[in-house]
């Protein structure tokens, strides 16, 4: 026997004996995510699969499962050494899964819907906000300093700008402007009339 076969029979038989009074001494784990470039706002399946050394499932074993450093509880493997946890996409950017020393990564992107309310939707990312006006209702003229608050007139303060933001609508003589304080607000010439409606995007970055 050479002396490379006598140094890995060595480790072999240290390994058995380790396994064998100590089983979960030696695991290799897999982090598997379902997805891993998912939408804010979905929801994966990470299935955390444990092995001994000679590949063979781990039951009943307690997974120290960390997401993002926030440890996660009451996740023991099955028969096959195998656990599935749920997970709720509800920040945006990288998401580390940790189990002891291994780990898994996801990115997490796509645009969250704030509000969904009457003529003003509001969509954005982690770092820039679109805000889309679709007022159906009637609008009144204004002098030509007068603003006057649209239906919805707040922006959560988290995406609120920093700097007033001002866009022509459909009909060029109205202007909407959204204050950094979250204000909505739009203002017509005095030949606008009435029964008029106004449709524009807004985008800026937070």
């Amino acid at each position: 026997m050479s002396f490379n076969e006598v140094i890995d029979n060595i480790n072999t038989r240290i390994e058995n004996i380790i396994s064998t009074r100590l089983p979960n001494t030696y695991q290799h784990i897999r982090i598997e995510p379902s997805n891993y470039n998912p939408s804010i706002d979905d929801t994966i399946t990470v299935t955390i699969t444990v092995t001994n050394q000679s590949e063979t499932p781990v039951t009943d074993f307690t997974v120290p499962l960390t997401i993002n450093g926030e440890s996660i509880t009451g996740l023991t493997t099955d028969n096959n050494g195998e656990v599935e946890y749920t997970y709720t996409c509800s920040d945006f950017g990288i998401v580390k899964f940790e189990v002891n020393s291994y780990t898994s990564f996801i990115k997490v992107e796509g645009y969250k819907t704030v509000s969904d309310l009457t003529g003003i939707s509001i969509y954005h990312n982690d770092h820039e906000v679109n805000l889309v006006i679709n007022h159906t209702q009637n609008l009144l003229s204004t002098s030509d300093s007068e603003w006057r608050d649209l239906a919805v007139s707040s922006i959560p303060s988290a995406l609120k700008p920093r700097m007033h933001q001002f866009s022509l609508t459909v009909d060029k003589r109205v202007r909407v402007r959204v204050k950094n304080d979250g204000t909505i607000q739009y203002q017509s010439d005095t030949y606008f009339g009435t029964g008029k409606s106004v449709q524009c995007n807004l985008c800026w970055l937070i």
